[in-house]
Order: structure tokens, then C-alpha cells, then sequence
């Protein structure tokens, strides 16, 4: 099955693979028309990565019999300059004591595999519950500074 993108990515977990949308950007749209090639837009700045017009554009196979066409989606009224400042976010797991039977897995080399062996451990020790950042949805020109994880 060819799926372009995952295999240049180098996605080895077939789990991961998903028929969705895989890119978004902000831009602001200059012109809209048709003409004899079809639909067009013009935005306000060039694209920073490739955008086939379906999911079975680039030579990719159908997924879950659907094909997923692009979008231009508008939106409106968005929040502007908005930030996160100086904010330490941790994430308890409860629970999660292997040693104890925990039925989250601990992953660091260590024999005593216990909540206190996180201490000072900076790895990623259970990675299927891995906080992967913040996402601000729908606003333009915000910032993230001194966060801590």
C-alpha cells in the first residue's frame, strides 16, 4: 500500500497511520475564482510544504474506502495576541508503580521500577501518555514563554 508521506516520515507503527488531515497553516486568502482549470485561490504567502488536493494525490493509496479531499476553511473571528507565561506543567500518574503491578509500564534502567525512580529522570518513562505540547486553536500571533515540563 503507498502511503507517501508516513513511509518519508519513516512511520513503522501501521497505528499511526490515519486518512486525516495532516497539515494546517494560517493564511489569509487574496483571491478566489474559478477559471478553466477548476477552483483557485491565492494566498497571502507561499506554502511551506506540499498540499495534494486529495488523500490519494501523490501516488497514495485509498484508505478506508474514503478519499479525503483538501480544504480551505475560513475562520472567524479569531483571538489575537494571546500567550502562556511562566507556567510548570506536570503530570501525575497515579497508579503507576510497575513494581506494584501498575498496568502502565515504566521504561528506564533501573531494577526497582517505582514512581520515586522518576526522580531527576528526564526520559520519557511511559511514552503512551506523553503530554506533546500546547496548542492554541484558532488564534493568531500568541506565544508560549518559560514553560516548563
Amino acid at each position: 500500500m503507498q502511503r507517501p508521506d508516513y513511509e518519508s516520515w519513516n512511520v513503522q507503527n501501521e497505528s499511526y497511520i490515519l486518512n486525516a488531515y495532516m497539515y494546517q497553516d494560517w493564511f489569509t486568502v487574496k483571491t478566489a475564482g474559478k477559471d478553466a482549470e477548476g477552483s483557485f485561490i491565492t494566498l497571502d504567502r507561499p506554502l511551506r510544504f506540499n498540499v495534494y488536493s486529495t488523500s490519494e494525490s501523490g501516488g497514495a493509496t485509498l484508505m478506508e474506502n474514503t478519499t479525503v479531499p483538501a480544504k480551505v476553511m475560513p475562520i472567524e473571528d479569531p483571538i489575537h495576541h494571546v500567550g502562556i507565561e511562566n507556567l510548570y506543567i506536570t503530570q501525575p500518574m497515579a497508579n503507576l508503580d510497575a513494581a506494584k503491578g501498575s498496568s502502565q509500564t515504566l521504561h528506564i534502567r533501573s531494577r526497582k521500577l517505582t514512581t520515586r525512580s522518576a526522580v531527576n529522570n528526564y526520559g520519557n518513562m511511559t511514552p503512551e501518555s506523553a503530554m506533546h505540547g500546547i496548542l492554541f486553536k484558532f488564534a493568531r500571533d500568541s506565544w508560549v514563554s518559560g514553560v516548563h515540563t
